[in-house]
């Protein structure tokens, strides 16, 4: 009877071995441990904040202002019925660009870190 139980009980410290393996929030659970860690010691400054975000949040609003830097600089030098069209895709791809740009700094850094 003991040696049942005791084979049931090593099959589900395995079996919870496996679930904590696949759960799919053990990297946002350590990096917001790694952000709640460093804010204890560090004053809240706008320059940490913009640095705990993704990569891919960062670069695509930066990517959205750079099209629309563009966009705008268009729409003042040229006079046509076109422009907006254009400007608007021109955002759009500035937005896109970022995010790709972004989710590979992203994919990057999860690269390295793995042990």
């Amino acid at each position: 009877m003991s040696k049942s139980n005791d084979e049931l009980e090593r099959l589900r410290r395995i079996r919870e071995q496996q679930l904590r393996a696949r759960d799919p929030t053990v990297k946002d659970k350590a990096f917001y441990g790694t952000v709640s860690a460093r804010r204890k010691h560090d004053k809240l400054t706008l320059g940490g904040i913009l640095k705990d975000f993704e990569h891919k949040w960062t670069w695509m609003f930066a990517g959205g202002i750079l099209g629309l830097i563009i966009a705008l600089v268009l729409a003042a030098t040229v006079k046509a019925t076109w422009v907006p069209l254009v400007a608007g895709a021109i955002i759009f791809a500035g937005l896109v660009v970022g995010r790709v740009l972004g989710a590979v700094m992203d994919w990057r850094n999860d690269d390295w870190q793995r042990k």
